[in-house]
């Protein structure tokens, strides 16, 4: 299914897109009002890690280590929540898309007053498979697992 992902990619992305993707960094860190943040598709130094949030907490603080920050944004388990380590809060803001929790709806963080906090959205799932059969040209087997995923939020 990666491969697939891969192919579907590279006929939608242009060289220069290309290039300008690969030129970004793995992780980026910023201020924002009183706050400092650390972003990363997942952990701190392996992007394809898959962060549990149930992780005894020494485990899980060490999925951190040497960040500093007040906030960690990850994801790419596609599960969304929200944990606390010392001084850090860390948040998975799940899946606007492909959701990996038995929720279809769209998820999202929104941090207000220095609190987080998860919020869904109902969308229009239906319609997005529609557009997913029209545009993408990928084997049945795969496209049958993206549409279950969407209308159950589960694997």
């Amino acid at each position: 299914s990666q491969l697939i992902r891969e192919e579907f990619t590279s006929k939608k992305v242009n060289e220069s897109q290309l290039e300008y993707l690969t030129s970004l960094s793995h992780s980026r860190s910023t201020f924002f009002e009183d706050f400092h943040f650390f972003a990363a598709h997942s952990g701190a130094n392996d992007m394809y890690s898959y962060i549990d949030k149930d992780l005894p907490e020494s485990e899980f603080a060490a999925s951190f280590n040497d960040i500093k920050e007040n906030f960690i944004l990850t994801g790419h388990t596609h599960i969304p929540y929200i944990r606390k380590f010392g001084s850090t809060t860390v948040i998975n803001p799940g899946s606007a898309g492909q959701p990996r929790d038995a929720d279809p709806r769209a998820s999202a963080a929104l941090i207000e007053d220095g609190e987080a906090k998860i919020i869904r959205v109902p969308y229009d799932v239906e319609k997005t498979i529609e557009r997913i059969n029209e545009l993408m040209t990928i084997p049945e087997i795969p496209r049958e697992r993206l549409i279950s995923i969407l209308r159950t939020g589960k694997l």
